[in-house]
This record gives C-alpha cells, sequence and structure tokens, in this order.
C-alpha cells in the first residue's frame, strides 16, 4: 500500500487511504497564522514562501500559465481516459475545516480525493449548494488560488479564506 498523508501532517508509511480520515479535517488544518505546524511532502519544501516560478516537470510555472502549456502536464494515469477541469469555491472564512482527505500522488505530482468529510465542513456546505459539480473520491486537486506548486497548495489551503479550487476529474465513457 502507498504512503498516505495530510498535507499538512507527515506521511504516515503504510497506511491505506480509507483508513486515514485526515487530510483537512484533522486539526494542524485549521488556520495557523504563525504557519508553525509546516509539513513535509515528499519533494516538497515549506521553507520561505514559495513563489511563483518554481518548476513544473523543468518548466517554470510563469512560463507554464503564460504558454497555456500547465495543462498538458495533468493527465490521468491511463492513457487515452478523458478527462474534464472544473472550479469550485470553499469558503474557510469562518474557519471551518475543508472537509476533504486526500492523498499525494507521487506519479503524478497531484492530490488525489480519497473521500469527502460529512458534517460541518466546507467541502460539505459546496456539495449541499452545487451537487452537479460536487466533490467526489478520486477528483485531482490542480490548484489551489492558482497556485499549482505543492508547497503553494498546502499554504493556500492553511488560510481562512475562499479557496478557489481547480479539480480534474476522468469522465466515465
Amino acid at each position: 500500500s502507498r504512503s498516505v498523508s495530510c498535507i499538512c501532517c507527515p506521511v504516515l508509511p503504510g497506511v491505506s487511504a480509507m483508513s486515514l480520515y485526515q487530510l483537512f479535517s484533522c486539526y494542524c488544518c485549521e488556520a495557523d497564522d504563525n504557519m508553525d505546524r509546516r509539513t513535509q511532502l515528499t519533494g516538497v519544501s515549506l521553507s520561505a514562501s514559495p513563489g511563483i516560478n518554481e518548476d513544473i516537470g523543468g518548466v517554470a510555472c510563469s512560463e507554464a500559465l503564460d504558454e497555456g502549456c500547465v495543462d498538458s502536464h495533468y493527465v490521468c494515469k491511463e492513457e487515452g481516459t478523458p478527462y474534464k477541469l472544473f472550479d469550485v469555491s470553499l469558503d474557510r472564512t469562518h474557519g471551518k475545516r475543508m472537509g476533504l482527505a486526500v492523498r499525494q500522488d507521487l506519479d503524478l505530482k497531484l492530490l488525489q480525493i480519497m473521500s469527502v468529510e460529512g458534517g460541518d465542513s466546507a467541502a460539505t456546505d459546496w456539495n449541499s449548494a452545487n451537487p452537479e459539480v460536487a466533490l467526489q473520491q478520486g477528483d485531482y486537486i490542480i490548484s489551489v488560488n492558482f497556485r499549482t506548486d505543492m508547497a503553494g497548495i498546502v499554504l493556500e489551503c492553511k488560510k481562512t479564506q475562499v479557496l478557489r479550487i481547480t479539480l480534474q476529474r476522468a469522465v466515465q465513457p
């Protein structure tokens, strides 16, 4: 079984994705103005504010955004699998948990939603109000507030603000 982690907690080797019910719902994902509880994701450094010029597959993010080549970086694991991109807005302005359990996909360098938490969370609020584009298991998080680097996504998710999240979902034939 692959390693699964909360993006704000240490990687937990050998923990199955379904048994881990943490990410974005654990206490460390609450707003943290001091940013004392930074985590270490595989290949991600959270030291000093990560800039927009971090690399995506050898291309600087700013160049990729300008050239429109970011989307080509995000592909489904199975070649030929069609997918769609869509945006959601999670309101964390009142300090709600995100309410998502995710895992880091080391091959795609993306976060994949493993489950959506029930109860009082920003994800549950979004899903109730927008059932046609509800967050669901299997969706990949592409960006949060236009940040595509893993460290930037983590830092954005810790903020108590509206989070604009771009997701990728495989389209069933």
